[in-house]
């Protein structure tokens, strides 16, 4: 018969989950991360998979997972990357629509970049979601940075403008 073969089997498995925590943390601390690192947050742990194994370790990868893209979501913001930003920003509330944190940040990134419409829409959605399945309203975090692109909280007049008025009124 022929000659002998051997083969060789390697296994060299990179473990994404290992990565993206890491990822994850590095985000959270306000470290800038490209959009292939970024990638590795933008999924879930075995969706689709209901082992009860599993569902823990899901879990906890889930949230580690929103706070790392909310993170990013920030720092980008602050470095003026708003592509990047509203980004990460969107996959956090498309991952967990109710997160508050998420809109805040999505939102902040919104005001940033000057994009009013975006920023009302944002929170038109949240609001209305809000109402919806809890029943309740934004709270101040929310409706802080949109106040300013819609008026929604009233700002008191400054002294000297009420004095003009009043004189303008008083002189009828």
């Amino acid at each position: 018969m022929g000659a002998a073969s051997s083969w060789e089997v390697r296994l060299e498995a990179d473990v994404d989950l290992v990565k993206a925590r890491r990822l994850a943390d590095l985000a959270m601390a306000g470290a800038p991360l490209d959009v292939s690192q970024i990638d590795l947050l933008t999924h879930d742990l075995l969706p689709g998979w209901y082992e009860e194994w599993l569902l823990d370790e899901r879990d906890a990868f889930h949230l580690v997972r929103l706070q790392g893209l909310e993170g990013m979501c920030r720092t980008a913001t602050h470095l003026r990357q708003f592509g990047l930003a509203t980004r990460e920003g969107l996959a956090a509330v498309s991952a967990e629509p109710l997160r508050q944190s998420a809109v805040v940040a999505l939102i902040r990134a919104h005001v940033e970049e000057g994009n009013r419409y975006e920023t009302w829409r944002c929170y038109e959605r949240y609001r209305d979601l809000l109402h919806d399945e809890l029943g309740v309203t934004p709270g101040f975090e929310v409706t802080s940075p949109v106040a300013a692109v819609r008026g929604l909280e009233r700002r008191p007049e400054p002294a000297s403008s009420l004095g003009s008025r009043r004189r303008v009124v008083s002189g009828r």
